[in-house]
């Protein structure tokens, strides 16, 4: 049996905040995009930790960072010169702490801007808006925030498709399609590649498409909190460069030790 589960249209109390803001055109998530041209890799970055201090929400954002953190090293951006990157992605908890009173307080030496708080609502909150019958409203991520269902927060494909937004990702196919069938759920190399234009590196495909009626996340909006470069950036980096998947017969670009720490996913 598939099961299908649609987003929450965006609450028109945080739409009428979003409206007061004089910055209308941009939309700065979460993430940052760290490229490395000593050791040639494309780390994108991000940091969820969870508002409420359970063991349950901390191994259901664990196995939600893990899905995304062993598709690293499976893509690579290519330039004409025949030089790659890795594309890896480095996903995981703040170093900090919980306080007395519950409240998380991330270490002052964590990137802040990349701070993402994850949040179970009831389903009531999360379907109030929901006029149709035959969706289920699972969860959503506005701003730095991601919000997920009672009912559904062990449901891992929820946490990685919100996950998928606050790094840059808006609707497209597998995972991050508006309507999340569980037996198909992948990263596709569409959202790979969208990922990487944030920081102007390969552009994505028919960027329009990611706009749909129900719920959107406009990609020409978007913009990662910081782009950071290491080492000598070659000339024709941002030329045409064309993003791949990395097969058995095709070598690694570097021989580094990347750092990303894949999870298992049992």
């Amino acid at each position: 049996m598939i099961f299908f589960i649609n987003e929450l249209r965006f609450p028109l109390a945080l739409f009428l905040t979003f409206l007061s803001y004089s910055t209308l055109s941009q939309d700065v998530r979460g993430f940052m995009v760290e490229i490395d041209h000593q050791q040639s890799y494309i780390s994108i970055q991000s940091l969820f930790y969870s508002k409420n201090n359970t063991a349950e929400e901390h191994q259901q954002i664990e196995k939600g960072l893990a899905f995304w953190n062993v598709n690293s090293d499976k893509y690579m951006y290519q330039l004409p010169n025949g030089k790659c990157y890795s594309v890896i992605f480095d996903l995981r908890y703040p170093d900090g702490e919980y306080n007395e009173s519950g409240m998380f307080l991330p270490s002052l030496e964590e990137e802040h801007a990349i701070l993402n708080q994850v949040e179970i609502l009831a389903d009531s909150l999360l379907n109030r808006r929901n006029h149709d019958p035959n969706r289920i409203i699972a969860g959503y991520s506005p701003n730095n925030f991601v919000y997920v269902g009672q009912s559904y927060y062990d449901m891992e494909s929820v946490w990685i498709h919100e996950i998928g937004h606050r790094i840059g990702a808006t609707h497209r196919h597998g995972i991050m399609s508006e309507t999340i069938a569980w037996s198909k759920s992948k990263i596709t190399t569409g959202t790979v590649r969208e990922l990487l234009s944030h920081a102007g590196i390969s552009s994505p495909v028919f960027p329009f498409l990611a706009d749909t009626h129900n719920h959107k996340h406009k990609h020409s909006e978007i913009q990662p909190a910081r782009i950071k470069h290491i080492g000598d950036m070659p000339s024709n980096f941002f030329e045409g460069g064309k993003l791949k998947k990395h097969s058995k017969r095709r070598s690694k670009c570097t021989d580094q030790n990347i750092p990303y720490a894949a999870q298992s996913l049992d």
